[in-house]
């Protein structure tokens, strides 16, 4: 399918375009406590196409995106591409260009296996310590292994295959007649079983003390002890503040070589973007521009020292 996109997108003498194709396999499963309940596979195949166009006097390029299913005619890609190119030629955004720097890294083409991803989580939950008390309730695990190939008009061309695990999970705990449940959704790559067994033990305790909960007294004010997600999202506004496209937007007043806050009390904030993450699900030597992705310090306590973000607004 990408190869008779790529043709045609020549043959209509597109300004520029960008295709990544990927492919997803994905295999699911339902646990009722620890009894399989359900499961299934998935198989996923899309090609997302942006056609570039500038301007009469190249001030602007405009850009317009669409993804295409593996069973469109030849007549509904022409169509399409067609659409796609009016459509970039009515939008005035400030010129810039595509990635043209060849891919240094080498492709990664070793399919995923999520069968073995999917019996690591399986054996993990097994292994989670219950009593009659705490217990698991119930949990889903979805494991995908995705190949992605990015290619485009300036000949930049690189494939990729990572896996990406999402799993529900829900804890109970029950005495005398008083139940609480818990619920947690965890995103990964491949699986950490122990990392996975002692969070979940963890819940199960949250769960067990909140059946001794008692009503909150007046405490007036006091300190707010933020963890997990909920820490996780503190750290995205600084993320979002050297974020270019917030720059250029003038959503963020950050500068390089400038502090991100003025008087700070606290710990200063480094932020580091990274290529690789241990565990991660995002951990693609190249983004789907192109680009390759490289370790890069964003703010050093407290000062910016960069941006990160779509080549647009860099």
């Amino acid at each position: 399918m990408s190869a008779m996109i790529e043709e045609k997108l020549r043959a209509l003498g597109c300004e520029a375009w960008e295709l990544t194709e990927t492919r997803e396999t994905r295999w699911e499963f339902y646990f009722i406590g620890h009894k399989l309940d359900q499961n299934r596979s998935v198989a996923i195949h899309s090609t997302e196409v942006t056609v570039y166009e500038k301007s009469a006097d190249g001030a602007f390029l405009g850009s317009a995106s669409d993804v295409i299913s593996p069973t469109a005619s030849e007549a509904d890609v022409d169509r399409i591409l067609a659409g796609l190119r009016f459509q970039a030629s009515l939008v005035k955004n400030p010129c810039y260009t595509l990635t043209s720097t060849p891919v240094s890294v080498e492709n990664r083409e070793e399919p995923v296996d999520v069968a073995a991803i999917a019996k690591d989580f399986i054996r993990a939950f097994d292994a989670v310590p219950e009593t009659p008390v705490k217990r698991l309730n119930s949990y889903e695990i979805h494991v995908s292994g995705f190949s992605r190939r990015t290619l485009n008009s300036n000949g930049v061309a690189y494939t990729c295959t990572y896996p990406a695990t999402l799993l529900d999970v829900v804890v109970n705990a029950k005495r005398e007649g008083h139940e609480v449940e818990i619920y947690r959704l965890y995103r990964s790559g491949s699986c950490d079983g122990e990392r996975l067994q002692a969070d979940v033990a963890r819940i199960m305790t949250f769960a067990e003390d909140r059946l001794d909960a008692k009503p909150t007294p007046k405490l007036g004010t006091g300190t707010v002890l933020l963890s997990t997600e909920d820490a996780v999202e503190v750290y995205r506004y600084f993320a979002a503040q050297v974020q270019a496209d917030y720059v250029v937007r003038r959503i963020s007043s950050a500068e390089i070589g400038k502090p991100l806050m003025e008087d700070v009390t606290g710990d200063a904030i480094t932020l580091t973007a990274l290529p690789y993450l241990p565990n991660s699900s995002l951990n693609t030597p190249v983004d789907r521009e192109g680009n390759e992705v490289r370790k890069r310090i964003l703010i050093a306590d407290g000062m910016v020292e960069g941006f990160w973000g779509s080549r647009q607004f860099s």
